[in-house]
């Protein structure tokens, strides 16, 4: 991945990464806001970094190869 960002000295290698981390800091500014309007405010952000988390979190790709010279399986 060429994306790297820099968090607290800490380097990010993805999106992901980045996203899921704001999740975690709102998530825990929202458990200490002392104003209901504040704590609404950091748990809409933990919905939106959370949504661009899974947005961006890495997908496995699976390659199945068929050898041609394999007898076909018979179905019962």
């Amino acid at each position: 991945m060429g994306f790297f960002l820099t968090m607290r000295s800490k380097i990010v290698a993805t999106r992901y990464e980045y996203y899921k981390a704001r999740v975690r800091e709102h998530r825990r500014l929202a458990a200490q806001a002392m104003h209901p309007e504040d704590r609404a405010m950091h748990e809409q952000l933990v919905k939106t970094y959370t949504g661009l988390a899974r947005e961006h979190r890495l997908r496995q790709v699976f390659t199945l190869k068929v050898a041609r010279d394999m007898p076909r399986a018979s179905v019962a």
